[in-house]
């Protein structure tokens, strides 16, 4: 369906002006609605279908009594507002009264300082600028301090960090964690890679002691075997593992020369028969021969 223009501002019949808007200047009509125009300075109100004068225009004083507002009209001009100007905030308590920005004076003339407003503009501190400190009263800047965060003037020095003095007069470029000063070069510790050692289980990285490069040694209860590194078949991973044997009654357990199996003898004094391991009778603590005289056990 096409939606019909309706003219508001005329009659549909005759095409006479209509009386819509009362003692304005005018009529204009705009789709689905109209206008009553009114001259400059003045609003349409639709209650009374007359123009009124824009009240902030006939009465200049009209926010005289708050500071640093601006008259501002309703729409249909029949009342004002008094808005803070810009740059201006509602002062706290007060009578409307606006408070311009205090900061924007400058008066803030110490070295090293910002001028730090409060939420209604009606006070103002001169704390240090970021990457200052106050030092005996005075805001003295970091050394150190970079707006790139790039370690400031230690920037060209590879892996080193820039440590300020406590009273900010001077600065260190020491080497930064995980780095050696080697021959007045920061190295970086080549075990920090998370590749070092990676292709060897069971092993720490340990650095040279001139960082320039790494073995890998064993872990405790672990021993190299080429460039692998095995734990002793022999002795349980953990506490909730069972020993090796322990299943096997008067058997140890004896780890192979390159500790990658294990096997089950015997233990001494014991002897393997029918594929279990028996304990010599003679070596029993109760003398079994003491009731045979000329005997021995």
């Amino acid at each position: 369906m096409v939606a019909r223009w309706t003219d508001e501002c005329r009659n549909s019949t005759t095409g006479v002006a209509t009386n819509i808007c009362g003692a304005a200047l005018g009529c204009v009509n705009k789709f689905g609605s109209y206008q009553c125009l009114c001259p400059p300075g003045y609003g349409y109100r639709l209650a009374q279908k007359a123009c009124f004068a824009n009240p902030c225009l006939t009465n200049l004083n009209a926010c005289a009594s708050k500071n640093n507002t601006q008259c501002v009209p309703f729409a249909n001009m029949t009342g004002f507002t008094c808005n803070c100007i810009a740059g201006a905030r509602l002062r706290a308590g007060g009578n409307g009264s606006c408070n311009v920005n205090p900061c924007s004076r400058n008066p803030c003339t110490r070295n090293n300082t910002v001028c730090a407003a409060n939420a209604d503009f009606s006070a103002f501190t001169c704390p240090c600028r970021l990457g200052s400190r106050n030092i005996s009263n005075a805001c003295v800047m970091n050394p150190c301090y970079s707006i790139y965060n790039d370690t400031g003037p230690c920037r060209t020095k590879p892996n080193r960090a820039c440590v300020p003095s406590a009273n900010y007069s001077s600065y260190t470029c020491p080497c930064i964690a995980g780095a050696k000063n080697v021959s007045n070069v920061c190295l970086l510790n080549p075990c920090n890679s998370t590749l070092a050692c990676a292709d060897v289980p069971n092993s720490v990285c340990q650095p040279n002691a001139d960082y320039k490069n790494y073995t890998c040694a064993c872990r405790p209860g672990f021993r190299a075997f080429g460039n692998r590194c095995r734990s002793d078949p022999c002795v349980p991973l953990s506490n909730a593992t069972a020993p090796p044997c322990a299943t096997k009654a008067n058997t140890f357990c004896n780890a192979t020369a390159d500790w990658s199996n294990f096997t089950c003898p015997c233990q001494p004094f014991a002897l393997l028969s029918a594929g279990s391991c028996k304990l010599n009778p003679c070596n029993s603590t109760r003398n079994n021969c003491t009731a045979l005289p000329n005997t021995v056990w």
